[in-house]
């Protein structure tokens, strides 16, 4: 079987919904792409495509009022469309794992609630910008996750110790890029220009250290060749109150050369660096 997911930079809610689906269906071909050739001949389609049945196609990013939410209206990303599509199966393989033969319910609905509070929604709200998301840190996961939990009597001790391991060194390693990055971006921030209240980077490379006052939004060419127009918050690193939105209009009626506007409206991706500039213009002279 394959899953296909988009390529370019990931996020936490695809990697939990593949993870899922490989829980559930078992050793599949991945393939990471957005040539719809390869999303037709995938089985799953996680976080890609622009549609969403609850079946096989998995993805959230679509202007499409009846997409699936949490009771408090909290919006899906692919991992809680994925989740609520596989968690039947895979609470039912605990159940026989376990041998519980009573309480398959009340089993059901406790762990369907942690799980649903504890990773799934923070996940899904974190992904669509959604107010006052947080999700699960690095230290939590690698303390409350990865112990074996109390009911595992036969696991050896180590066996999720090395897996934390793993998943420790790997962090750390991106955190030292990270910090890499930030001296690099120091370097290229002489390069930024700025045109009536908007930034533009000559290449992609972390910004937001060096908004000034008057920047409304940032253009700057993505990893993938096209060119995303940005919306800057009030607050850094907190996306919720842009200091200029994208219009709403857009969503239904994009602007020359845009080919995906975000629904939660702080991204829209364009062809060329010109055509995210006058859209940014015309969306600064509304």
């Amino acid at each position: 079987m394959i899953i296909c997911t988009h390529n370019g930079n990931f996020h936490a809610d695809e990697l939990f919904a593949i993870s899922l689906i490989l829980k559930v269906v078992g050793p599949c071909e991945i393939i990471r792409s957005r040539d719809p050739k390869d999303w037709a001949r995938a089985d799953f389609l996680v976080d890609v495509g622009g549609q969403y049945d609850g079946k096989k196609k998995f993805d959230h990013h679509q202007h499409q009022p009846d997409l699936p939410q949490h009771e408090d209206g909290t919006p899906f990303s692919s991992f809680g469309m994925v989740y609520h599509h596989f968690k039947q199966a895979i609470l039912e393989e605990y159940c026989e794992q376990l041998e519980l033969a009573s309480d398959r319910d009340q089993f059901f609905a406790v762990v369907d609630d942690h799980l649903i509070r504890r990773l799934v929604k923070p996940v899904d709200a974190w992904d669509n910008g959604y107010p006052g998301a947080t999700c699960p840190n690095i230290a939590d996961i690698l303390s409350s996750t990865y112990n074996a939990v109390w009911w595992e009597k036969s696991v050896p001790e180590d066996t999720y110790f090395f897996s934390a391991l793993r998943l420790a060194q790997e962090y750390l390693d991106s955190v030292f890029k990270a910090g890499i990055g930030k001296y690099l971006a120091q370097l290229m921030s002489p390069a930024i220009e700025r045109e009536d209240g908007i930034m533009v980077l000559p290449i992609y490379f972390p910004y937001q250290d060096y908004v000034a006052p008057e920047d409304k939004f940032c253009v700057l060419p993505s990893k993938e060749g096209k060119w995303n127009l940005l919306t800057i918050p009030v607050q850094k690193k907190n996306r919720d109150i842009p200091r200029q939105e994208i219009p709403s209009a857009w969503l239904e009626h994009p602007p020359h050369g845009a080919i995906f506007v975000h629904k939660a409206r702080f991204i829209a991706v364009f062809e060329t660096k010109e055509q995210a500039l006058a859209a940014a213009k015309q969306a600064l002279a509304l």
